[in-house]
């Protein structure tokens, strides 16, 4: 990686400028791009990283791992499925060192892009813990204890967050880390995930198509919450088709190791009664904690352990502003995305009234099969509408032999029943994360059903599908 700190004299920082029309607080893939967009805006910018050689935090460390992963247990799945098509294969076996030495190489290859692009974009990066100030000061310490001020007209707090363990659970035998998740050295032979949410289903997915027996425990009474029911509902069916057990409304109460080296889960589940179940590993799906504690010199306002901010990423504090997982709903990088678009439109006076829109943010899952979502959902939009109208299809022809067949997955589209603009589209299936854009890119644009009769599309292929669906909500 290019040594950003080489412009440095031998007295620490001075051959550095002091001013900047922005600094941006913190490595992770939030403050690159926010970094990269403002400085190709105009504005004289400043990334502070705490370590070089962590930056894009959890995106490239984390994210980034797990895409690979989905990516090559969809390969399996096709490979697994070839013989359906004619294509015959004399075994199929994975060769797990070479596949992790590939993901590595990947990984490296997209850090020297981040690199140039931000040296090609005029950001001045900068090693060092950030400590904020109320006037736009920021005192940056380095590793040798070296003190750097910088002034800025505008400071974006970009602090991301880290993963803790509940103190319930710091008495765990054995739990497996992030690294061993994401970057595995072995497949679990048993695994249960303690947790919900999206990283527990899409893990949960890509670990029992690579041959681990799968079991999620979590408190909630869903799985997952905020998706469409009938989109929640399928994901489950396939779930159990991977043979992946599901306790929802479960405590777990104890957990350890007997002499043999088998692990033992004592749960309990709304009936108070009492189930153990064993494993080989656990994993805890982490919660996670906004790192606040270089802003002790700022009167910042926050709330459930995230920075509070208005529409546009502003704080109580004029000229600071915050993204990414520091707040609330930014662990998303789609989600980081609209909030670096709105930010960077207020500072370089672009387009004042630009705000960050969740219903334009979409959601998606790397689970087996994939979930993608835009807009609002069927109970949401029932609560803002008098008429809804719903029309589904199949999606596409599974030609990957991802699912069992051509009706597992599913289009659902959402629109106003009196003026037929479209409100929501929910897919379920192989790819449906590639489609989701031209549903975004629909809704964005106030669409109508009949402003997508001008589409003129391929056929057959995914996007046919959209139209499919579309053309089946029913409008008197």
């Amino acid at each position: 990686m290019h040594d950003f700190n080489s412009a440095l004299n031998d007295d620490g920082f001075s051959a550095l400028t002091d001013k900047f029309d922005l600094v941006v607080i913190g490595g992770g893939m939030a403050g690159i791009t926010m970094a990269l967009e403002s400085a190709r805006a105009g504005l004289k910018t400043a990334l502070v990283t705490k370590n070089m050689q962590a930056i894009g935090g959890k995106y490239i460390h984390n994210y980034l791992g797990l895409c690979y992963l989905h990516e090559f247990v969809k390969t399996i799945g096709r490979c697994q499925n070839a013989k359906k098509r004619g294509i015959r294969t004399s075994g199929l076996s994975v060769d797990l060192k070479k596949t992790l030495d590939d993901k590595t190489a990947v990984t490296a290859s997209y850090e020297i892009q981040i690199d140039r692009n931000l040296m090609n974009a005029g950001v001045t990066v900068i090693e060092g813990i950030a400590y904020p100030k109320k006037d736009g000061q920021i005192d940056i310490v380095s590793d040798n204890n070296t003190t750097r001020i910088l002034s800025a007209n505008h400071i974006v707090l970009a602090v991301g967050s880290n993963g803790v363990k509940h103190k319930r659970h710091e008495r765990f035998d054995r739990v497996l880390s992030d690294s061993d998740i994401y970057h595995p050295n072995r497949i679990p032979e048993d695994l249960i995930i303690v947790g919900s949410g999206k990283a527990a289903c899409e893990i949960a997915c890509i670990y029992a198509r690579l041959g681990s027996r799968i079991t999620i425990i979590t408190q909630d009474d869903n799985l997952i919450d905020g998706l469409d029911a009938q989109i929640v509902g399928r994901l489950e069916e396939q779930m159990k088709k991977f043979d992946i057990a599901i306790h929802t409304g479960a405590t777990v109460i104890d957990v350890y190791k007997d002499s043999i080296g088998s692990i033992h889960i004592e749960i309990e589940n709304e009936l108070k009664k009492q189930e153990t179940l064993f494993c080989s590993d656990v994993y805890l799906i982490p919660k996670y904690e906004t790192h606040l504690e270089t802003l002790d010199d700022l009167p910042i306002i926050t709330n459930h352990g995230k920075i509070s901010v208005d529409e546009k990423m502003r704080t109580n504090i004029d000229g600071i502003y915050a993204i990414g997982s520091a707040v609330r709903g930014g662990e998303d990088i789609s989600r980081v995305s609209a909030q670096v678009r709105c930010l960077v439109s207020l500072l370089s006076k672009s387009d004042e009234t630009k705000q960050i829109s969740d219903y334009l943010c979409a959601t998606y899952l790397r689970t087996i099969p994939e979930i993608a979502c835009v807009g609002l959902t069927d109970k949401q939009a029932r609560s803002f509408y008098k008429d809804v109208r719903i029309g589904l299809a199949p999606l596409g022809a599974d030609g990957n032999g991802i699912l069992d067949d051509k009706k597992q997955g599913f289009i659902k589209v959402i629109a106003d029943g009196e003026y037929s603009e479209i409100l929501g589209v929910h897919m379920i299936g192989d790819s449906a994360i590639e489609l989701i854009g031209q549903a975004q890119a629909i809704i964005a644009a106030e669409g109508t059903l009949q402003d997508f009769d001008r589409y003129v599309l391929p056929d057959p292929s995914l996007s046919s599908a959209l139209y499919d669906a579309i053309s089946k909500v029913e409008i008197d």
